[in-house]
């Protein structure tokens, strides 16, 4: 019998929070793009924190979620983990930042991205994100034509220690040991267990592949649909706003069944 706690662990942008207009909804600010969350995913929050512990695993930073923690606390929303930059920190758990970042060399990586960038004269900015983040190297994409090319070099480079994530904006090197799931094991792991978590992107897999109940929008990436659908996980209906609306309630009714 299970004798962990259970416990939601959710995404942020594109999970919680979207950039569709939205009267009266929180905003969030981004580097590129801001956002809203809507007040009902706050109640529905506040719902679920009465039923179970809730953990935050997002690519932002501890700087960048400086918006989403000034709302939950002044709703009086405890979230009990973060983890942060695509899985490689965790919010007071120091071992697990010196763990992911041991094996890398972020300021010699960097230093040779920016040759290539130089070299190859590549429409990439390689010092927007400086200073945003302490474990992964961003990059803006200023032509989404050069992303490939940029891209195309970086395993000269980066070799096998880092993942690639690349958006239309931005590009993400992240070091390989860094992972969202791999974060909640290690720092939560051995007091709590999955029960939901809900993610759009494929930096979720690992959370949705090992909860109990997967959770995820209609507008999530192919794979993250196709898991969930595997898993027999839920899939709301609706994109933005009104599908995480759908999702939390889902999760809701998990967390009141046990």
């Amino acid at each position: 019998m299970e004798r962990r706690k259970a416990a939601f662990v959710f995404d942020l942008d594109g999970t919680l929070n979207h950039n569709s207009p939205l009267p009266d909804g929180l905003p969030i600010r981004g580097r590129t793009t801001d956002s809203v969350i809507d007040y009902r995913v706050i109640e529905l929050l506040l719902e679920l924190a009465e039923l179970t512990d809730l953990y935050v695993a997002t690519g932002r930073s501890m700087t960048t979620t400086a918006d989403f923690r000034a709302h939950f606390a002044t709703a009086g929303l405890r979230i009990t983990g973060w983890i942060l930059e695509h899985g490689t920190r965790i919010d007071g758990c120091p071992a697990w930042n010196e763990r992911v970042l041991s094996e890398v060399n972020l300021a010699s990586a960097h230093a040779q991205i920016k040759e290539i960038v130089r070299q190859h004269n590549l429409a990439i900015d390689t010092e927007y994100y400086q200073g945003s983040h302490q474990s992964v190297l961003l990059y803006s994409v200023k032509e989404q034509q050069f992303a490939a090319a940029f891209i195309a070099e970086l395993p000269t480079i980066i070799g096998k220690q880092f993942r690639i994530i690349a958006g239309r904006r931005k590009i993400a090197l992240i070091p390989k040991l860094g992972d969202k799931y791999a974060a909640f094991q290690a720092a939560f792991g051995q007091t709590h267990y999955i029960r939901c978590a809900a993610g759009d992107t494929d930096d979720d897999l690992t959370l949705l592949r090992n909860a109990v109940f997967p959770l995820t929008l209609r507008s999530a990436s192919q794979l993250v649909i196709e898991l969930v659908q595997q898993r027999g996980g839920f899939i709301a209906a609706s994109a933005g706003h009104e599908g995480t609306a759908e999702m939390l309630k889902a999760a809701l009714a998990q967390f009141k069944q046990t």
